[in-house]
């Protein structure tokens, strides 16, 4: 009996267990559904509320509104955006002041943000910022506008019609962008009481703020006023590197070429002696940078040359007056003899150092063909290399002489054919040595009553002041 009860029982619990699930299920259902109601109806609603919003009537102003909603979210700092919307709040309340100063406060000006809004550390994510403006729309009469997806679509990124009075925020954004001679008429005016801040800022189209700002510098006239440059000032100023500038470029055509050094050392003591605050230390000497910077300044009068050696005698005796004196000579001789090209030689003797010295870099004028340097002696042994040729590309052997009291075969070895070498203690040349390679010329030239050569030569003493020279010439 007992055996039948139970079987009764799970035949009886084996029914149940289907209709409970079968509950359960429907219910399940039941709330997916009512839940799919809902989340439909709330979509329908967001949409419809998001279309009222995109066709409401919009002016500039909304749409200068949004930009700059805009600009605030994409800013990834805290601290930049707090930074940028207070540079807003400040301007707003700027214009409005000038705004009430000039209307008289006849007009009520209409808040930009919404009564809610507080200066919190925190700011709120995009969905509560559109909930905000959703709270406090602004609202225009206006029907004629265009869409505001249409009016952005009107406007390129790089012409952005904000983007101006947005300074400081886009870093595309031109800065100065006005003319220095409307500036100049502007501060001149103002110094004069002729016209007030904002109504000559106004008519000559400069902004009031930095018109304000260079009508302080009293020392400065207008013109050098309207010139200043943006950023921080520089060490020695503008009047003391003009200075400067004038002073390198003097020292540079008088062949004494001040070097990078020496530019950094005068810096320096320009500094000391007018007592300007400057970041150069006790060194004695302005920093590299300050050079780098200085030379970038003044690029269009100032480059770093490496000059050529002159002596004295060539940098005060090659003067304009003796050249044209030698051309008028050199002329008349070619008029009276008739020379023919190739039988016309120049003569020009070419000291070469032993011990190499290079001549350091000095700061002088840019576009300069050749930067000279003078020096007093040239340093070291010397051995000379006097060499003649003509326009048609014939040379004469070249004429060394060693820097040596006895002469070496040794020291010929790879020199041109039918080069003579000789041997004098100090290197140069010397009057009985130019009388040997007169000879040494002659032999190469062979010149004759019918066939005469002209040869061109320096005012050397050992050339000019030498009978023996003259001698041989009378005989040929």
């Amino acid at each position: 009996m007992e055996l039948m009860i139970d079987c009764g029982k799970s035949q009886l619990q084996s029914i149940e267990k289907p209709t409970t699930s079968n509950t359960t299920t429907h219910r399940s259902k039941k709330l997916k559904t009512k839940a799919k109601e809902k989340t439909d109806e709330e979509g329908d609603a967001l949409l419809e509320k998001a279309k009222n919003i995109l066709n409401t009537p919009t002016d500039e102003y909304t749409v200068f509104g949004e930009y700059v909603a805009s600009e605030l979210r994409q800013l990834q700092s805290d601290e930049r955006k707090r930074r940028l919307k207070r540079i807003i709040q400040k301007a707003i309340v700027a214009m409005s002041e000038e705004d009430e100063v000039e209307f008289s406060g006849s007009r009520t000006l209409t808040p930009l943000m919404s009564p809610t809004y507080s200066h919190s550390s925190t700011y709120p994510s995009t969905s509560n910022t559109v909930e905000s403006f959703e709270e406090a729309p602004i609202t225009n009469t206006t029907t004629n506008l265009p869409p505001i997806t249409q009016f952005y679509e009107n406007y390129l990124p790089g012409d952005n019609p904000f983007s101006a009075q947005m300074a400081g925020v886009n870093s595309k954004t031109k800065r100065k962008d006005w003319n220095a001679g409307d500036m100049a008429q502007a501060i001149t005016l103002v110094r004069e009481k002729q016209m007030g801040y904002l109504r000559a800022a106004k008519h000559f189209g400069v902004p009031r703020t930095t018109l304000f700002r260079l009508c302080q510098k009293n020392e400065s006239p207008p013109e050098e006023a309207a010139a200043t440059t943006l950023g921080r000032k520089t060490v020695l100023g503008t009047t003391v590197e003009n200075l400067l500038v004038d002073y390198i470029l003097t020292m540079e055509s008088k062949f004494y070429g001040l070097t990078r050094s020496d530019v950094r050392r005068m810096a320096y003591m320009l500094a000391k002696r007018n007592q300007l605050k400057n970041p150069f230390g006790d060194t004695g000497l302005a920093g590299k940078k300050w050079l780098k910077l200085f030379l970038k300044r003044h690029k269009d009068k100032l480059s770093v040359r490496r000059p050529t050696g002159t002596s004295f005698a060539r940098s005060f005796g090659f003067s304009k007056e003796k050249v044209d004196t030698f051309f008028d000579l050199l002329e008349g001789v070619y008029a009276q003899e008739n020379y023919d090209p190739h039988r016309i030689y120049n003569v020009y003797e070419s000291g070469l150092t032993i011990v190499q010295s290079k001549i350091p870099q000095v700061v002088g004028h840019k576009g300069k063909r050749q930067i000279a340097s003078l020096i007093s002696v040239e340093r070291g042994s010397l051995m000379t290399v006097v060499v003649a040729m003509n326009v048609s590309g014939h040379f004469v052997p070249p004429f060394i002489i060693f820097p040596r009291k006895n002469m070496s075969a040794q020291l010929m070895r790879c020199s041109p054919p039918g080069a003579v070498g000789i041997a004098h203690p100090s290197g140069w040349i010397q009057m009985n040595i130019f009388t040997d390679w007169f000879k040494h010329f002659i032999n190469h030239t062979n010149p004759t009553p019918e066939s005469k050569v002209l040869l061109i030569l320096d005012g050397h003493f050992s050339r000019t002041r030498n009978i023996d020279v003259i001698d041989v010439d009378q005989r040929q």
